[in-house]
């Protein structure tokens, strides 16, 4: 995610001509669904799949979408031999690149609610022993993403605003430094699932997200039908006075 979401903006502006303010509300949305994607993740990994499952199979929807972004930042003069022109080139990296990120974003989405969810279900909390190995994980667990922050906002972005003069300069300067992103996912994704032998898979208990959801509906649909209720006991009220007064009218008039 920091790989690619240090160098985005530059990407739009360098490669898609785009303006400051598109470039930044094209980033803006891209972040915005990577934080939102992890409600759908979490709800299938809650409900339908596990942590284990959901982590996997959405890792390789994120590195469909790290290759897919590769691609798209290649030069199009190389690897387009239909020479549509600039133009068309542009359209082509464009396409490219937003199926590229928004495929990550939705693999971002099954990863980023159940990796630490998922490694908290290893430890056993009741004995002192696994208290301390469960803070122990997450002391390294959360200095490993700082440390990938770091690697990606100095050594990533360097690589995509200058390049490397012996790997393409900078007209492969994107493609490289996001090959070393994806080569850092693909490691993680590895490691990952060599483990799985030894993991504690914990299974689907149902989604909080659902049960919460469930409840909001319930009282929605109490509350509408206690209003609708209300508004025929006002309707009626309304309606026998308005009777009384005519009743009252007719016999005055009679008298």
């Amino acid at each position: 995610y920091y790989g690619v979401g240090g160098s985005l903006v530059l990407l739009f502006q360098s490669r898609l001509n785009y303006t400051n303010a598109q470039a930044d509300n094209a980033y803006a949305i891209w972040s915005g669904l990577c934080y939102c994607a992890p409600l759908l993740g979490g709800w299938l990994a809650d409900s339908y799949l596990g942590r284990f499952k959901t982590i996997g199979i959405f890792s390789g929807i994120y590195l469909v979408g790290l290759l897919v972004l590769i691609i798209g930042v290649l030069p199009r003069d190389l690897t387009d031999a239909s020479g549509g022109g600039a133009a068309a080139a542009r359209r082509t990296t464009e396409a490219l690149v937003y199926m590229g990120i928004y495929t990550l974003a939705l693999g971002d989405g099954g990863i980023k609610p159940n990796v630490s969810t998922f490694g908290a279900d290893q430890f056993d909390t009741r004995l002192a022993e696994g208290k301390r190995a469960m803070e122990s994980f997450f002391n390294s667990f959360y200095a490993a993403i700082n440390c990938g922050a770091l690697i990606s906002f100095t050594l990533i972005v360097s690589i995509t605003q200058y390049g490397l003069p012996w790997l393409g300069g900078t007209d492969y300067r994107f493609a490289v430094g996001f090959s070393i992103a994806a080569l850092f996912t693909a490691g993680g994704i590895g490691i990952f699932l060599s483990g799985r032998r030894r993991y504690k898979m914990m299974p689907p208990t149902g989604s909080v997200l659902a049960i919460s959801l469930g409840i909001l509906c319930q009282a929605a649909g109490k509350g509408l039908r206690a209003w609708r209720m209300r508004r025929g006991w006002v309707t009626a009220a309304a309606g026998q006075e308005e009777d009384g007064s005519t009743s009252g009218s007719s016999n005055s008039s009679g008298s």
